[in-house]
């Protein structure tokens, strides 16, 4: 008898575990709160501000005309200058990022990596050229500027180190060269738990369903725009490709005189027997 109760005491406390462990409430955490940059209404903004979880998401710039990135830096490092010094600020894309976990669930995952700023892994289609364009926080790692988490004194740090430096037009690259000054206030979401960035091929962010990710923000970089494919891709980014973009054209000029050439050949030979 005895035996039995304490085996049905120890199965209730590991279905009480269990039931814990799938809900991850928290309480007293810090104050916490989540933060974009958008001047109007595009992509997933709307799904965005108006999230399942009701969490607040704080919007800069919205009704202001788009200057570059540097309007967007110094405008999150003005808002830092409002916070309390211990508040964790959660930065996200207005346009690209959706929330997938309660507010709770994501403090107490950054508080778990102990850690003044969690940065997100980059996840580009091809990492030799995301390499090539924004360069590498650590390690060889490429971090996204999209998914930004920190406390509010030392975001304040980075973010004037980026103003002050201002290196490129691109947040990305300069948030991966600011690393290697921050690299002790700085770790990289390498598991996923509150960071994912999704590429374009797959099957969560082709079907838009994120029920099987164990993260808490999702974003969808590299959207095909207009704004991406013209302004970004031709003006900004080909200065760090450019060898490899001349290259590249240089072949396939050299394929299509080949072809060419080979059936001028060959119909003139047919038309003209030796």
């Amino acid at each position: 008898m005895y035996l039995q109760f304490c085996l049905g005491l120890l199965l209730i406390i590991i279905t009480l575990c269990i039931i814990l462990k799938n809900n991850e409430k928290y309480t007293n955490l810090p104050k916490a709160q989540v933060i974009t940059y958008a001047t109007h209404d595009q992509g997933l903004y709307q799904d965005l501000i108006n999230n399942r979880f009701g969490i607040p998401v704080k919007t800069l710039g919205f009704g202001t005309k788009w200057k570059g990135y540097i309007d967007k830096v110094k405008g999150i490092k003005k808002y830092l200058d409002t916070c309390e010094p211990d508040n964790i600020l959660i930065l996200i894309d207005g346009f690209d990022s959706v929330i997938v976990k309660p507010l709770d669930v994501a403090v107490q995952r950054f508080l778990n990596y102990d850690t003044e700023i969690l940065l997100s892994k980059d996840n580009p289609i091809s990492y030799f050229f995301a390499k090539k364009i924004f360069g590498s926080c650590r390690n060889n790692i490429t971090v996204n500027a999209g998914l930004i988490m920190g406390y509010a004194r030392s975001l304040k740090k980075l973010y004037t180190y980026l103003i002050d430096k201002n290196e490129s037009a691109d947040d990305q690259r300069n948030l991966n060269s600011a690393c290697k000054y921050f690299k002790n206030m700085i770790k990289i979401d390498m598991n996923k738990t509150v960071f994912t960035n999704l590429k374009p091929t797959e099957i969560e962010r082709i079907t838009k369903n994120f029920t099987n990710l164990d993260t808490c923000f999702v974003q969808l970089p590299g959207e095909i725009s207009y704004d991406r494919v013209i302004r970004r891709a031709t003006k900004e980014y080909y200065p760090f490709i450019k060898k490899e973009v001349d290259w590249i054209v240089s072949l396939f000029l050299i394929i299509i005189f080949a072809i060419v050439a080979i059936m001028f050949f060959t119909k003139y030979f047919k038309n003209n027997p030796i």
